[in-house]
């Protein structure tokens, strides 16, 4: 299936320079309609996804009061931002750990906490998540920066964790079809060497400005990505995943 989208929708520019000079939203004061706006506008126009935001929304009375009605899921990089969900009443099955060099001390809060899925990218952070414990753990392998087959064998090996999909961050450089396509197809190599059957295809850092796009572009990524989604499973003879969409903090403030 092929759908008409901006020309430069999915070739991505470098924004590398611009991430970096760029706050975050809790270090400069930010326009909360804007933010609110922006929260609502990824929610309307990933109609077929599941959308995530990142936990410094939550420092917005009027972005957090939003996302506790609507109960959509957080994500969190480290113990702080744990903290913010928790405190800000995320219901903890709702609170997506991204794992980054994490200490286990910092591993250890999310577990009490409760949280409801992990997205790894090291053999240490699935050590750290292994356990006989009553309630088993979601899991995602981050398939970003290398193949994930070796973090896969680790998931299936430890005690109490559940393999249930991959996550990609869209950087500077990738096709977005040809990403999300490739996701699948390495899905489909998971579920035939490990016998199972991964479902979930999680997508961070989607920002329409990043890739030189007008936020009236973002429902035209939306229809792009489900398109590739379908033709990923069509090639791949694959069932569809669910898919979880996560635009990043500056995607929310602009």
């Amino acid at each position: 299936m092929t759908t008409s989208v901006p020309g430069n929708v999915w070739p991505l520019t470098s924004v590398a320079a611009r991430l970096t000079a760029r706050s975050t939203l809790v270090d400069v004061a930010v326009n909360e309609t804007v933010v609110l706006r922006r929260c609502a506008q990824y929610r309307k126009a990933f109609r077929c996804a599941a959308v995530s935001y990142p936990a410094d929304v939550l420092r917005l009375d009027a972005p957090a009061d939003w996302i506790r009605r609507h109960g959509v899921a957080i994500d969190v990089a480290d113990a702080d931002g744990i903290a913010t969900a928790v405190s800000a009443g995320v219901v903890p099955q709702r609170i997506i750990v991204h794992g980054s060099d994490q200490r286990a001390s910092e591993i250890s809060r999310a577990i009490e906490a409760g949280a409801g899925r992990y997205v790894v990218n090291s053999r240490q952070q699935v050590k750290a998540l292994a356990g006989s414990v009553p309630h088993r753990r979601r899991i995602l392998v981050d398939v970003t920066d290398e193949d994930g087959d070796e973090l896969v064998a680790a998931v299936i090996a430890g005690v109490g964790l559940d393999m249930i999909g991959v996550h990609r961050r869209l950087r500077s450089g990738d096709g977005g079809r040809a990403a999300v396509r490739e996701m699948i197809a390495e899905i489909r190599g998971f579920a035939r060497r490990y016998n199972i059957i991964p479902a979930r295809l999680s997508l961070g850092e989607v920002d329409v400005a990043d890739w030189d796009c007008a936020p009236d572009d973002l429902t035209a990524i939306a229809v792009a990505i489900d398109d590739a989604v379908e033709d990923g499973c069509i090639a791949s003879r694959f069932p569809s995943p669910a898919v979880n969409i996560a635009p990043s903090r500056a995607a929310l403030s602009h």
